[in-house]
Parts: structure tokens; sequence; C-alpha cells
């Protein structure tokens, strides 16, 4: 099997940090070059003058734009990274998740995931105050929240509604859709929804 690996970082300013596609199989690099492209004129259209959560969007579909451009091509084994936002093709991998009280890319957890994505977002990334949020739910604020589904530009949606949320209230957005997720209160309380498999717990010191 043939391993093409494309890296392009800081090549988004509206949509922000860094973006990496990996493709695991076939000839990539011009798939490669065309979705850098039209990651890039997604970026255009999106002023820095919009509020982070039009970003959040805006990387969801991106990515999802990403995993069109490589299935035309011919690729089927591919991992997108935009940011916090992450599309799997292919062959299951385990995904990192981001520990809001630790510093960039030091991850709490993990979750495994088929040919889904994963949109993961905090206060520290938002365009709103956390002190606005605690003083409205306390230590039951989410600093975190990670959802994983079929398509990145939903979970970008509802990730931007329920992250300013408390964890139940949260949840309950979440019950009428088949999205899964992971929620990491202020007082380090980690909730996950049942389809996971976890129990409610707490955050253990690093």
């Amino acid at each position: 099997m043939k391993k093409a690996v494309f890296q392009t970082q800081k090549i988004i300013f509206a949509l922000g940090t860094v973006c990496t596609l990996t493709a695991y199989n076939g000839e990539s690099l011009q798939a490669f070059d065309r979705a850098k492209a039209r990651i890039l004129e997604i970026d255009r259209k999106v002023s820095a003058a919009y509020p982070r959560a039009v970003t959040l969007m805006a990387r969801g579909y991106a990515a999802e734009e990403t995993k069109r451009i490589l299935k035309l091509s011919g690729v089927s084994e591919a991992l997108i990274v935009i940011g916090e936002t992450v599309v799997n093709m292919g062959t299951p991998r385990r995904i990192g998740l981001q520990d809001p009280f630790g510093a960039a890319g030091e991850n709490f957890s993990y979750v495994d995931i088929g040919e889904k994505a994963i949109v993961s977002a905090g206060l520290y990334q938002q365009g709103f105050g956390e002190s606005v949020n605690y003083r409205r739910h306390g230590g039951n604020a989410l600093v975190g929240l990670t959802l994983i589904g079929e398509n990145a530009v939903k979970l970008s949606a509802l990730c931007n509604s329920a992250v300013k949320l408390s964890a139940t209230e949260a949840m309950d957005l979440l019950n009428d859709t088949d999205v899964e997720a992971i929620f990491v209160s202020r007082s380090q309380v980690v909730t996950a929804t049942d389809g996971l498999h976890k129990r409610p717990t707490r955050r253990q010191a690093a």
C-alpha cells in the first residue's frame, strides 16, 4: 500500500489553525492540490470579521468538501483535520480529544471512529466569554464539548449551540439526534452519551 502525506501549516486565516490531509492509498497529490484550493476558496469567502461560531461552520464545510474531492479522485483511506474538526475515511482510527484544561495538543481521552466526523469546541475557542457561561451554569458550565456523527457541517452547527449550555441542557438538545457526545464541565466532570458506553466520571489530574 502506497502512502502519500501532504501537510500544509497555517494556510487558513479566518478558518484558523493547521490543516492536515493524509491519504493512505493511490496517487493522491493532485487530489490534495484540488482539496487545498477548495479550502482556500472557502477561506476567502469567510471574512476574518466573522465570529468564531461562523468559522466553526466553515471548517466543517471545508472538511466535508475535502472528503468529497478525495472520494471523487479515488481516495478511499484518508484523515482530514482542520483545527478541532476531524473527518475520517476508510479504516477506523483512534482520535485524541483535546484537554480543555491542558496545553494545545494535550489529550485527556480518545475515541475510535470509522467513516465519521468529530467536531470539538470549548469556550476558549468561542466568541463569547467563559465568565458569562460560568455565571449562568456555575460548575456545570461546559468548557469542552466533542460531537461524533456522520457529517461535520451538522456537528459544527450543533456544537456551536450546545457548547453554550450546561451538560444536562446540551444532552437534552442532542436527545433526538444520532450524534454522540462527550461533555467536560468547569468542575472537571466528564459525561458521555449512552452510545459511547461511558459513565459520568471526574477528570483525572495530569
